[in-house]
């Protein structure tokens, strides 16, 4: 990786993503293949006990056809037993993915040599497992915590509100639309404050696992990192955001293009969608922040 003292420009940033990349990349793809597996392992469990009891993979099928076709997705408390276990399964497994790929670009910045993929994936990442959850919960508590404020805003507004502007339509009086004007002023107003909080938290998972803080401090710490240059951070996230989305749809639909008479199957899709994730764009979507992270902690140690 480039020396973390060169200044933090768009290229410099690219460009040491992608060396980092070139050095990861097949040890994220083997920890995400060896997610998969597992996560096909358990899914074959749960069908297993599933087709004893209610039919099998036959119900797991019609359920992903109904969600993905009409939305229309009518469960009993068993159903919702079986498919809250098994999220609850994945999101594990998902947490200790991402806890292994961020593990491997810490040895290689470090220069030290990273344990085999079942000794990280298995053994070191869960030293780190309940801080992240932690943070996962903060993070999501620090994004969304005012959107709850906003319902019940709305409730009161719709209570209160709402039946005198419908008297005054009633009564036939010219009046501006100010439910419309109000609504569309929040929504405006609720995106950019999200936009600013989710800026703000785009370091905290990297941060955590390097330096291995406390939940609280790591925290406090990732948000000043970030808001010491808040707009040059946007900018920087932001294009990288629009370039990854641009080239990730662009190879979707190249692949899909070769496909055309599968276009509706929907497993093929899924799948052509896990495999551009594994073998691009998962290695890449680690690396960013986690260079991001080393760039920003470097300049405030320097300054």
């Amino acid at each position: 990786m480039k020396k973390s003292c060169e200044a933090l420009t768009l290229k410099n940033l690219l460009l040491s993503t992608f060396q980092a990349y070139s050095h990861i990349f097949f040890k994220i793809l083997s920890i995400n293949i060896l997610a998969l597996v597992c996560n096909s392992i358990i899914l074959l469990i749960f069908s297993g006990i599933w087709n004893i009891f209610f039919g099998g993979i036959k119900y797991l099928e019609k359920i992903i056809v109904n969600l993905k076709y009409s939305l229309n997705l009518i469960l009993n408390r068993w159903d919702w037993l079986f498919l809250g276990c098994w999220l609850y399964v994945i999101l594990i497994i998902f947490i200790v993915t991402n806890i292994s790929s961020i593990l491997v670009i810490k040895a290689y910045i470090n220069k030290k040599k990273s344990s085999n993929i079942f000794k990280i994936f298995f053994i070191e990442s869960w030293q780190y497992f309940w801080k992240y959850l932690g943070t996962l919960i903060k993070i999501h508590w620090y994004l969304f915590w005012f959107v709850f404020v906003w319902l019940l805003f709305y409730m009161f507004y719709c209570v209160f509100y709402i039946p005198f502007f419908i008297q005054f339509i009633l009564s036939g009086e010219i009046l501006i639309n100010w439910s419309v004007i109000l609504e569309i002023s929040i929504i405006i107003f609720l995106t950019l404050f999200f936009l600013y909080r989710y800026i703000n938290i785009t370091i905290t998972i990297p941060l955590l696992i390097h330096f291995n803080k406390k939940i609280s401090e790591n925290f406090k710490e990732s948000i000043n990192l970030v808001k010491k240059n808040w707009w040059r951070n946007f900018f920087l996230i932001f294009s990288f955001g629009i370039i990854f989305y641009a080239l990730h749809c662009l190879i979707n639909k190249t692949i899909l293009y070769f496909f055309a008479s599968q276009k509706e199957v929907v497993i093929f899709e899924i799948i052509i969608n896990i495999i551009v994730e594994l073998l691009i764009f998962s290695p890449i979507y680690i690396c960013f922040p986690y260079i991001l992270m080393l760039y920003l902690s470097k300049k405030s140690q320097n300054a």
